[in-house]
């Protein structure tokens, strides 16, 4: 069976696809993409992309040593860094560690909360997602700066943050907490960099991000019927370039800037999955359900067509596929596989374990197996062989989240750095 993990878009996914979503949602802020995964009373999920290049954390290059060990009062769930300084929530508390390890401030929150990666131009917030919205917290000493009621943060903006609940969709200031605008919410939506798009009873809507004014609209039933056949509201996914439309019908690429349609793909037997893959190329995965089907193409288009195909392993049944950057070139990881692809579609390499990207390089974190221990490593990005590796006897679940020089290890409701 072949099926795809839903794209970090900011759009409520329908059960169609297997979600893929770490043990921990420390794995991916290095990325600064998913990082939090909530669910409401009546079912909807809203989960977060930071929408922004992050920049990636220094890696720790020689074989760290144990700096400090806390203890956090449940266990952890979710947390960012910024420079040395780490924040991590539990679901009861949010705190600060410092370059040492030490507690520099830590608060309850009125409702549970994750905090989540903080917006590159407003690092002095810390911003922790709860089920129905998200608070803001002075980065400084915890002090709440804001509430927003209207629904959780789904992805950064340039200026400001997009937000989904379950009756509304719109833009918020991350500084202030206000609301700028805001529409009913639809039955799929993705935030581009400039514009939020809506489905939503057979039209596809425009909004410019800024003003939150209709830019255009446009139908969408028979602009995104391959075959004819009727189709569920198609997920939306959207970069700088395209506009794309999945469904069990198939995909369709439309120019962002006006709804123009620029290609079509037949969906697999059981329908077509896609994301963003690059500031101007998708990924498209053709699923089916049947076991016994070949190894899966995932392929790889931009506004003009085929650009071609990643590779994959025979085995493969389920892609996460992100995209960062080093050094200004473009690179792309699945989480699933351990695949890092680079611009021309080339694997560099592959990593076991749950993986985190660093400036350079990947942080891996593998459970015990057996009689093996758990452990984490590092590996150069291109390398077969990791540069170093820490055994942790004794401990059965781990994950690892990057500061600038320091690994921080998560093992339950232990946290420990490594320098």
């Amino acid at each position: 069976m072949t099926t795809a993990a839903p794209a970090p878009d900011p759009t409520p996914r329908r059960a169609r696809f297997v979600a893929a979503v770490g043990a921990l949602v420390l794995a991916a802020v290095a990325v600064g993409i998913v990082v939090v995964l909530l669910v409401g009373d009546r079912g909807r999920s809203a989960s977060f992309s930071s929408g922004l290049a992050a920049r990636l954390p220094e890696p720790v290059t020689s074989t760290p040593e144990l700096d400090w060990t806390v203890q956090t009062d449940g266990p952890v769930t979710g947390g960012t860094a910024v420079g040395e300084r780490v924040f991590l929530s539990t679901g009861s508390a949010v705190l600060e560690l410092d370059a040492a390890g030490e507690e520099a401030w830590s608060v309850r929150p009125q409702e549970p909360c994750s905090v989540i990666l903080s917006h590159p131009d407003h690092e002095d917030v810390v911003v922790c997602v709860t089920e129905a919205g998200a608070v803001g917290l002075a980065a400084a000493d915890g002090e709440q700066l804001w509430e927003l009621a209207e629904g959780p943060l789904v992805r950064y903006l340039d200026d400001g943050a997009g937000f989904a609940g379950e009756t509304a969709l719109g833009v918020m200031d991350v500084a202030s907490g206000d609301v700028r605008w805001s529409i009913d919410v639809t039955d799929e939506y993705a935030f581009g960099p400039d514009a939020l798009y809506t489905a939503q009873g057979g039209t596809l809507t425009s909004y410019d991000v800024g003003s939150g004014e209709e830019q255009w609209s446009i139908p969408y039933d028979e602009e995104s019927r391959v075959d004819g056949t009727q189709a569920a509201t198609p997920d939306l996914a959207v970069n700088d370039d395209l506009l794309l439309l999945t469904s069990e019908a198939g995909a369709v690429a439309l120019d962002p800037d006006d709804g123009e349609d620029l290609w079509r793909v037949d969906p697999g037997a059981d329908g077509i999955a896609g994301g963003v893959l690059s500031d101007d190329r998708v990924w498209l995965l053709p699923t089916d359900d049947d076991e016994q089907a070949a190894a899966p193409q995932i392929l790889v288009r931009d506004a003009d067509g085929e650009v071609g195909e990643l590779e994959t392993d025979e085995d493969t049944e389920v892609v996460s596929l992100e995209r960062f950057e080093v050094d200004g070139d473009d690179y792309a990881i699945d989480f699933i596989s351990g695949r890092v692809y680079d611009d021309e579609l080339v694997t560099v390499g592959t990593y076991p374990g749950l993986l985190t990207v660093v400036d350079g390089g990947l942080y891996a974190a593998t459970e015990p197996e057996a009689d093996l221990p758990g452990s984490f490593a590092y590996y150069e990005l291109g390398a077969d062989e990791a540069t170093w590796t820490v055994d942790l006897a004794g401990v059965e679940m781990l994950n690892v989240a990057a500061a600038d020089g320091l690994v921080v290890v998560v093992a339950d409701d232990e946290v420990r750095g490594y320098r």
